[in-house]
């Protein structure tokens, strides 16, 4: 058997151990992409709908939804690596400097210490900002949100802690919108445009039509009112398929700087390839210029102040997550609460995306660090 067969096997173990685990499977269903420069291996288990209820009550076979090759999952945070994609090309235009201070964006960023904080600060979650935000509970109206977002106050000094934060990227999106006066689903669908990035981007039931909800893996099954999507009549269903399952993302009509992309697996292969590649100086067009790349994917962070490093938006070497695949210092990912995973691994040439829809029926279900680093571990030994 050889090493492409045998990993192959391994994934589909893997997959299949997900899908039917006991007493219940961890995610009801998964694709893997695993893309080593070569070519892009996808294999895929389970369902993208499966559940009734939140405790769990089977659908009967002929309401469920199989996973496809083709199956849009909710991101959730793997969105921030496409704000950080995004700021950093408004970097690239002359638009932004990353030291630049957010108030000579943003005027809710010109009092206090709050004057201090940077874009560079905001992309590595040093701005001193909260974690969370609770604008979807807090506000009834999406501008009120916004405006909230942006008075939030400052926990900590800037640049004295690491504290991982939605609101920073959230502000992010905003701050994108100000400098290019579009909004950011528009700059985002540039960008994938560019990279030839499939069915990727916000708000898929409006790109899809409303046929498209059954190419959509189903999210969490409890009800919202928060969604102006579906406070609006535009969707109906209690899975909430095409409506982004992270509540501030869904409170800001779903576009938002920390959540809110939906993607198929490939299309998220293809956008950790032309990193990698524009990285090394191959890929043509590259998404930014090689400074842009070398700067984005470079440690950010003061010795002691994290456990793992951190480039702009990508975390470095996070063992948590990244299995055998850390190491190097060359390893470059992120998670998303939803179950899903990507792994730019420079030292193997290897691409490793795994989305789910863990949160089906309910976020109380699972965990899922222990299964990213199995199938790391499981591609680490065959590169």
């Amino acid at each position: 058997m050889g090493v492409e067969a045998a990993l192959i096997e391994g994934i589909d173990r893997f997959l299949a151990d997900g899908v039917g685990g006991a007493p219940r499977a961890q995610f009801p269903g998964a694709v893997c992409a695993v893309d080593d420069g070569v070519s892009t291996t996808i294999r895929l288990s389970g369902d993208a709908l499966r559940y009734a209820d939140m405790s769990g009550t089977q659908l009967p076979p002929d309401r469920r939804r199989a996973v496809r090759e083709d199956t849009l999952f909710d991101l959730a945070s793997l969105t921030k690596l496409f704000t950080a994609m995004v700021i950093m090309r408004l970097v690239d235009g002359g638009l932004v400097d990353l030291d630049d201070h957010v108030g000579a964006h943003l005027e809710a960023y010109r009092v206090g210490e709050k004057q201090q904080v940077t874009v560079r600060q905001l992309l590595t979650h040093t701005s001193g900002l909260p974690a969370e935000i609770f604008v979807w509970q807090d506000f009834a109206d999406p501008a009120d949100r916004r405006t909230a977002v942006l008075s939030c106050p400052l926990e900590a000094s800037p640049g004295s802690r690491f504290r991982y934060s939605c609101v920073g990227y959230i502000t992010l999106g905003l701050l994108a919108e100000r400098v290019t006066a579009k909004p950011l689903d528009r700059l985002v669908d540039e960008l994938a445009s560019g990279l030839g990035l499939e069915d990727t981007g916000y708000r898929p039931l409006d790109r899809l039509g409303p046929d498209g909800i059954e190419r959509i893996a189903a999210t969490e099954m409890r009800p919202i009112s928060w969604s102006p999507q579906v406070a609006g009549n535009r969707v109906a269903h209690l899975d909430h398929r095409g409506v982004v399952h992270d509540e501030n993302a869904a409170s800001l009509d779903g576009v938002s700087g920390n959540a809110g992309i939906f993607a198929p697996a490939a299309a998220v292969a293809r956008f950790g390839r032309a990193i990698l590649d524009g990285f090394a100086g191959a890929a043509a067009p590259p998404p930014l210029s090689q400074h842009g790349l070398t700067t984005l994917l470079a440690p950010q962070l003061p010795a002691g102040l994290n456990e793992y490093q951190s480039g702009l938006g990508f975390r470095i070497d996070d063992l948590s997550f990244m299995g055998s695949l850390a190491g190097s210092g060359q390893a470059y990912g992120h998670t998303g609460f939803t179950g899903t995973s990507l792994v730019i691994d420079a030292a193997r040439n290897v691409v490793v995306v795994l989305l789910t829809n863990r949160v089906h029926p309910s976020r109380e279900w699972s965990a899922m660090n222990d299964h990213r680093r199995r199938l790391h571990d499981l591609v680490a030994a065959h590169y």
